[in-house]
């Protein structure tokens, strides 16, 4: 009597979630990296639909979760992802999130960001008003597309995509830097992430402590841009055209190099 009501539960439960939709990315992926991403996020209920959204291509592809029970044992005895036709439906809001990224992309490569809005690259770490102040600019003068902000987190969710990287772009600045962000969803909300910063001289700005390397300095304007960063880190600092090392001393005198030097054993 319990494996016929064991029995009896599970095929119910098979039933209700039976045909739920999830989505995730894949970047300049190809069919089989598709099929493998679906694979990783897919092994749900039985007819559960995975689209695979590729921004970068504008391309998408769909797969189903095909499960086979064994009845008599109550368990799974076969899986497997199969791909399946995408439809019309998620084709066109497909093709409408795409539409609006890609001309984000567009916007993107083509404009600079002006020196009221960031000066210099280097004034981005530790200072969250600059940050707010690039982020804010992305979305409000550089997303012009016809359908607003949210409505594509709307239509992502339609597609079953809740979290995650929509795309990322590089933006240049006013002083021959760039920085590079993306547009994710998080928590039901449209993100923008700073997630890299170059200067004109070709410099990765860190964007915290542990970040810190070693650089090289042509450009003056970077060296007193790079100075005002590392002081908001806590460094008192002397940067001259050339290669630099970060040397923080305590008051005892101590010094050691930022970050620490790599061992040659």
């Amino acid at each position: 009597m319990l494996k016929k009501i064991f029995m009896i539960l599970l095929f119910f439960s098979q039933s209700v979630f039976a045909g739920d939709k999830i989505a995730t990315t894949c970047h300049g992926c190809n069919s089989n990296d598709m099929k493998i991403r679906a694979g990783n996020v897919g092994w749900g209920e039985h007819g559960q639909t995975i689209n695979v959204l590729d921004f970068t291509q504008s391309k998408i592809e769909t797969y189903e979760n095909y499960t086979e029970w064994d009845q008599e044992h109550g368990y799974v005895s076969h899986r497997e992802i199969i791909r399946v036709k995408t439809s019309e439906t998620d084709k066109k809001i497909f093709q409408e999130v795409s539409d609006a990224l890609n001309e984000l992309g567009n916007n993107t490569s083509s404009s600079i960001a002006p020196p009221d809005v960031i000066n210099n690259v280097w004034d981005l770490p530790n200072y969250s008003r600059n940050k707010n102040n690039l982020t804010d600019y992305i979305k409000d003068q550089l997303w012009v597309s016809s359908i607003t902000i949210e409505a594509v987190k709307d239509k992502a969710r339609k597609l079953g995509f809740l979290s995650g990287e929509l795309n990322k772009y590089w933006l240049p600045t006013a002083n021959g830097g760039k920085v590079l962000f993306s547009m994710k969803i998080d928590g039901g909300i449209i993100i923008i992430e700073l997630l890299e910063a170059r200067d004109s001289d070709n410099n990765t700005v860190p964007f915290k402590v542990s970040d810190i390397g070693t650089y090289k300095f042509n450009n003056h304007s970077n060296i007193g841009a790079a100075s005002g960063a590392f002081s908001r880190f806590g460094f008192s600092t002397s940067i001259r055209v050339g290669a630099v090392t970060i040397i923080d001393c305590d008051s005892s005198g101590k010094c050691r190099q930022v970050p620490p030097p790599k061992s040659t054993d």
